[in-house]
């Protein structure tokens, strides 16, 4: 029990200091905004980030995506769904007196994974018999990007970014284990990213 109290201390004071250190250099609120500007695609997502000083925030997106990509053979579009996860860091070239605000640049992390629902994809099993199959993917991409952040005294923020990012790698597998598959290439090696956020600094 003594040991438990004191790890929960230690942790405490770490956190306590982390604050105490962003308030000091400027930083130490925390900046929650929805992405807007996918909604009518059908794709969510969130950033909630940490300002470390005025000109530092370390953060991340979550998100739900909806998107299709043409087939090899049949040449229909192909349905994908799935969640992504993108850890970001944001330098902000002349923030204000009060921080993280204006002009910034960003480099970026992302998780994707995503597949496909009612077996689209047509392909040979182990045993020769022509079988329906998903497709699933798993990739890890990194990106640069930039935008713009505004803040207002009540504490309503706004935002508007775009980033591009490039694939490191992409690993697919299928519900059915095949000899062959009939797609050739994996989901793009690149990843565009763009929005319009709105939300509220703690």
């Amino acid at each position: 029990m003594r040991t438990l109290k004191n790890s929960l201390l230690l942790f405490a004071l770490i956190g306590l200091s982390a604050t105490t250190y962003g308030q000091s250099r400027g930083g130490g609120n925390i900046d929650v905004q929805l992405n807007i500007a996918n909604i009518a695609f059908g794709n969510y997502s969130a950033f909630v980030g940490y300002n470390m000083e005025k000109d530092l925030t370390l953060g991340g997106v979550l998100g739900y995506q909806n998107f299709s990509i043409g087939s090899t053979t049949s040449g229909e579009e192909i349905s994908y769904t799935g969640f992504y996860i993108a850890p970001e860091a944001r330098f902000y070239f002349d923030p204000s007196r009060s921080g993280n605000d204006g002009w910034y640049g960003m480099g970026y992390l992302k998780f994707r994974s995503a597949g496909t629902s009612g077996e689209p994809y047509l392909g040979q099993d182990v045993d020769g018999n022509t079988v329906s199959y998903d497709q699933s993917n798993n990739g890890l991409a990194l990106g640069i990007g930039g935008g713009r952040m505004w803040t207002t005294r009540f504490g309503v923020t706004f935002g508007a970014w775009v980033g591009a990012g490039y694939y490191l790698f992409d690993v697919e597998s299928t519900s059915v284990e095949l000899q062959e598959q009939d797609i050739v290439s994996n989901l793009p090696s690149l990843d565009f990213r763009f929005g319009v956020n709105v939300g509220y600094r703690f």
